[in-house]
């Protein structure tokens, strides 16, 4: 990007609604930092905990499918350990919010990524709670990566279904993203 070309990407930002945005490598820390400040930010902003307390979940939920799923890993050296990159955003539409978190996938994870969203999908939003908490029930001796309920969470908040997008970026990998609308309530 040239110096002289930021402060239109900011303008662009701005009207696109964006308060936050980043890309990169993701590590614990940061998700905390950036989480915490925002669902601070949103709180003072809507004087409402319970919307507040909804974005910043489901962009921790994002976001640790990011660090736990992500193919676009850097690793600086055999000794240290690997960080996944993606970017998340976190935006506001008129009065509600909205995440959108993106990044790399194996391409062979595509349709069981898009199966899921799409059966979440089909349920409303009484099946989608009973559905979550089945799994937390099933899931609750699971330890690690991948117990399942991440995207049951993630609709269990948002006020419409998920969108979701993949991009073809090689014959190797796929670019996932993960749009979430939640009310301002």
């Amino acid at each position: 990007m040239k110096i002289e070309d930021l402060y239109s990407f900011n303008n662009q930002l701005n009207r696109d609604g964006i308060l936050y945005c980043y890309s990169g490598p993701f590590t614990r820390g940061i998700v905390e930092e950036i989480g915490e400040m925002m669902r601070r930010k949103i709180e003072k902003e809507t004087n409402s905990m319970n919307t507040s307390m909804k974005v910043f979940s489901v962009f921790v939920e994002q976001v640790q499918n990011i660090m736990n799923h992500s193919d676009g890993k850097i690793q600086e050296s055999e000794d240290e350990a690997s960080y996944s990159e993606g970017i998340a955003i976190i935006g506001k539409a008129g009065d509600d919010y909205f995440t959108l978190c993106g990044n790399l996938v194996d391409i062979s994870k595509r349709e069981t990524i898009e199966n899921s969203i799409l059966e979440i999908n089909k349920l409303d939003k009484a099946e989608v709670k009973q559905l979550y908490k089945q799994k937390l029930k099933n899931d609750e001796l699971k330890v690690g990566k991948g117990a399942g309920i991440g995207l049951l969470d993630i609709a269990r908040k948002s006020n419409e279904p998920l969108k979701y997008h993949f991009q073809d970026v090689d014959d190797k990998q796929v670019f996932f993203s993960l749009y979430v609308k939640i009310t301002n309530n």
